[in-house]
C-alpha cells in the first residue's frame, strides 16, 4: 500500500471511533449535526473506498485510556463556527471515580448518569461506579492545524457564497497551516490531514485533483487527498522536494450548489514510519555507491562516444569520396543498361527470323539427309555398273555411225513434214475468214461461237506443229552434225570409264562419311528447331525486363543527386553529433562532478541529521495527545474532525 493511502486509511478509520460515542443515546443540540457527520451513508462509502487496512489505535486494556475526537463547524472558507469536543474515558481497570483534566467549557456528559466535580487547574472528578465515561464540551481555543479556501470560477477569484447557481470552470484550493510548533526544537508537530468530498456528477465534470484521487462511480465523484503540513519545513528539505501542504480540486460546474468536504487531522500517523531501519540506511547507503559507479560509467561511456564520433567525422571524408564514385559508377551503370536494352530490342525484334531462319535450316538439314541417302545408293549403283557402263561405250561408239545415216533420213523426211504444216497453216487461216463472214452474215451467234472455238484450236494446233516442225529439224540437224563427233567420243569413253570407275569407288566411300555427317547435322538441327521455342520465349522475357531496368535504372539515375545532397548533409549531421558528443561528455563529467557528487555528499551528511529530525517529530506527535489537557497518567490521543460546507 503507498504512503499516501496508508495515511488515509488510518486517518477514516480511526475518525470512525467517534461513533462509539453517541452510539444510541441522544445529543445535546447543539452536538447533533455532529452525529450526522460520521453517520452520513455517503461517508461511509468514502471510508469503504479508501480504508484497506486496520489502524486503530493499540490500547492496554489496562488502567485509564482518554480517546479525544474534536468536532469544527467551518463555512466553506475555512472559517470556524464552532468546536466541540468529545472525550471518552476508557475504565479497563474499573475504577469508582476517575480524575481527569480539561479546559472545556459546558461539559455534558452524553452517554450515561455519571456526575462529576471541578476543582482547581481543570481537574475533573468523575463518580465512575467502574463505568466508562463519555462526555463533551465547547472552546474557544486555536485550532492545531487551520484551513484557508480560496475559489475562481473561470480564472477570477470569487467568494463561495456568490457561486450557488453558477456555471462555468470552478478551481477550490484548500491550503492548510500548521499551527503547532515546539519552540525549543523548531519543529511542526506532524500533522497528516485526510480530505473527503462527494461530487453530483450532474453538477461537476471533468473533475481533477492535485494531491488527491478522483474516484467515480457513474452518478458522484469522490474525491480524497492528503497534506502534510509544516513537514517540509521541519525536514528542511528543500525546494526541490515535494511534499503537500494543500490540495486542489478543478472541475467543469452546472448550476453549482455548496459542497460539503470533511476533514481528519492527527499526529498519530507519523509513529507507523521507521526510519531508523539500519537495513534500510544500508541499502540507501549501497544505492548511492551504485550511482556513483553508474554515474562514472555514464562519463568513461559519453568520453567514449565522443572518441567515436570524432573518427566517424574524420572518416566522412573517405565516405563522400566514396559515395562520389558510386555516383560516377552508377552514371556508368545507366549508360551501359542504356546500351543492354537496346541491344535487347534488336535481339528481340530478330527473334523472329531467328526461329523462322533455323527453322528452314531444319528442314534443309532433313532434306539433305534424304538425299544423301539417295545419293549413296546411286553412287553403290553407279560403282556396281560401270563394268556395264565400260561395254556400253564401245557399243555406242559401234551405233554411232548408224545414227548418223538415220539422222541424215530423219531431217529430209522432217522438211517434207514441215511443209504440210505450212498447209495446214494457211487452211486454218481460211477458215478465220469464213467464220468472220458468217458472222457478219448474222449466222446464229452459237453457231459462230462454236466454229470460232474450232478454228482457234485449229490454229493453235497449227502453230504448235510448225513451231515444233522447226525446232526438230533444227535439232536433227544439229544431231547429224554431232553424230561424228560422238563417235569420236565413244573411244575417248571407252577409255575413260575405267578411271571414272576408280573414282566412283572413292566417290562410294566420301559419300559414306558425307552421310554420317548428315546424319549428326540433322540431328542437330532438330534439337536447335526445339530449342528456338524457348530461346523467343526467353528472348521476349528478357525484352520485358530489359524494359524494367532500364525504368529503375533511370529512377537510380533522379536518385543519384539525393544521394549526394544527403551526403552532404550527413557530413554536416555527423558534425553537429560529434559536436553533440564532445558537449555530452563535458556535461556528463559536470553532472557527475556538480551533480552526483555533491548528491552523495548531501546524503551521506543529511541522512543522519533527517532521520535525527524524524526522530524528534516522532516525539513530538506522541506528545500531542490531546487538545484540551489530560490527565498525565492516561495514555491518551487526539483526532480533529472539520467539517466545512
Amino acid at each position: 500500500m503507498n504512503m499516501n493511502k496508508k495515511i488515509a486509511a488510518s486517518v477514516i478509520i480511526g475518525a470512525l471511533g467517534v461513533t462509539t460515542i453517541f452510539g444510541a443515546t441522544a445529543l445535546p443540540a447543539n452536538a447533533s449535526n455532529y452525529k450526522n457527520v460520521l453517520t452520513n451513508e455517503a461517508y461511509n462509502e468514502i471510508v469503504n473506498e479508501v480504508a484497506t487496512t486496520d489502524t486503530t489505535v493499540t490500547t492496554t486494556n489496562e488502567g485509564i485510556e482518554k480517546e479525544e475526537t474534536v468536532y469544527v463547524k467551518a463555512d466553506a472558507t475555512g472559517t470556524v463556527n464552532q468546536v466541540i469536543v468529545s472525550d471518552w474515558l476508557k475504565n479497563y481497570s474499573g475504577d469508582a471515580t476517575i480524575t481527569d483534566k480539561t479546559t472545556l467549557n459546558d461539559i455534558v456528559n452524553v452517554k450515561g448518569n455519571e456526575t462529576f466535580t471541578q476543582g482547581e487547574n481543570g481537574e475533573i472528578v468523575w463518580q465512575a461506579d467502574g463505568n466508562d465515561i463519555y462526555y463533551q464540551g465547547t472552546t474557544d481555543a486555536e485550532l492545531p492545524v487551520s484551513i484557508e479556501a480560496t475559489y475562481k470560477l473561470d480564472g477570477v477569484e470569487i467568494q463561495p457564497s456568490e457561486l450557488e447557481g453558477k456555471s462555468g470552470q470552478l478551481t477550490i484550493e484548500y491550503n492548510y497551516v500548521n499551527n503547532s510548533k515546539d519552540s525549543s526544537t523548531g519543529l511542526y508537530t506532524p500533522f497528516t490531514v485526510v480530505a473527503a468530498a462527494m461530487l453530483k456528477t450532474d453538477q461537476f465534470a471533468n473533475v481533477k485533483a492535485e494531491n488527491a484521487k478522483v474516484i467515480s462511480d457513474g452518478d458522484k465523484y469522490v474525491v480524497v487527498g492528503v497534506a502534510m503540513p509544516g513537514l517540509k519545513d521541519s525536514l528542511d528539505l528543500g525546494e526541490d522536494t515535494k511534499v503537500p501542504g494543500s490540495i486542489t480540486i478543478t472541475a467543469d460546474i452546472n448550476n453549482y450548489e455548496p459542497i460539503t468536504v470533511l476533514n481528519v487531522v492527527t499526529a498519530d500517523l507519523l509513529n507507523e514510519i521507521e526510519l531508523d531501519d539500519e537495513d534500510q540506511l544500508s541499502e540507501l547507503a549501497d544505492s548511492m555507491d551504485d550511482l556513483a559507479e553508474a554515474s562514472k560509467k555514464l562519463v568513461d561511456g559519453s568520453n567514449t562516444l565522443s572518441d567515436g564520433l570524432n573518427k566517424l567525422e574524420g572518416s566522412t571524408g573517405d565516405y563522400t569520396d566514396a559515395v562520389g564514385t558510386l555516383t560516377s559508377s552508377i552514371d556508368q551503370y545507366i549508360a551501359g543498361v542504356s546500351k543492354v536494352t537496346d541491344g535487347i530490342q534488336t535481339l528481340y525484334g530478330k527473334a523472329g527470323s531467328l526461329v523462322s531462319g533455323v527453322s528452314t535450316l531444319n528442314d534443309g538439314a532433313q532434306k539433305l539427309n534424304s538425299g544423301l541417302k539417295q545419293a549413296k545408293s546411286g553412287v553403290d549403283s553407279l560403282v556396281t555398273n560401270f563394268d556395264s557402263l565400260v561395254k556400253g561405250a564401245n557399243t555406242i561408239n559401234s551405233g554411232a555411225t548408224s545414227l548418223n545415216a538415220a539422222l541424215k533420213q530423219l531431217e529430209a523426211g522432217k522438211k517434207a513434214e514441215n511443209e504440210a504444216y505450212a498447209t495446214l497453216s494457211a487452211t486454218v487461216e481460211n477458215n478465220e475468214k469464213i467464220v468472220a463472214a458468217l458472222k457478219a452474215a448474222g449466222v446464229d451467234e452459237t453457231i459462230v461461237a462454236m466454229l470460232e472455238k474450232n478454228t482457234a484450236g485449229q490454229k493453235q494446233i497449227a502453230q504448235g506443229l510448225t513451231a515444233s516442225g522447226a525446232q526438230i529439224e533444227a535439232g536433227l540437224s544439229q544431231a547429224a552434225a554431232g553424230a561424228t563427233s560422238l563417235a569420236d567420243g565413244a573411244k575417248t569413253l571407252s577409255g575413260g570409264t575405267t578411271k571414272m570407275k576408280d573414282g566412283a569407288k572413292s566417290l562410294q566411300s566420301a559419300m559414306k562419311q558425307l552421310k554420317a555427317g548428315s546424319k549428326t547435322l540433322a540431328d542437330g538441327t532438330s534439337k536447335l528447331n526445339s530449342a528456338t521455342t524457348t530461346l523467343s520465349s526467353g528472348i521476349s522475357k528478357l525484352n520485358d525486363a530489359s524494359k524494367k531496368v532500364d525504368s529503375a535504372s533511370s529512377k537510380l539515375s533522379q536518385a543519384t543527386p539525393k544521394l549526394n545532397n544527403a551526403s552532404s548533409k550527413l557530413v554536416a549531421g555527423v558534425g553537429k553529433v560529434a559536436d553533440g558528443g564532445k558537449t555530452l561528455a563535458e556535461n556528463m563529467e559536470k553532472f557527475d562532478r556538480e551533480g552526483v557528487s555533491k548528491l552523495i555528499d548531501t546524503v551521506d551528511g543529511k541522512l543522519g541529521n533527517i532521520v535525527d529530525k524524524f526522530d524528534d517529530l516522532q516525539d513530538a506527535a506522541n506528545k500531542y495527545t490531546t487538545f484540551t489537557d489530560t490527565n498525565s497518567e492516561f495514555k491518551s490521543s487526539v483526532k480533529f474532525i472539520i467539517e466545512m460546507n
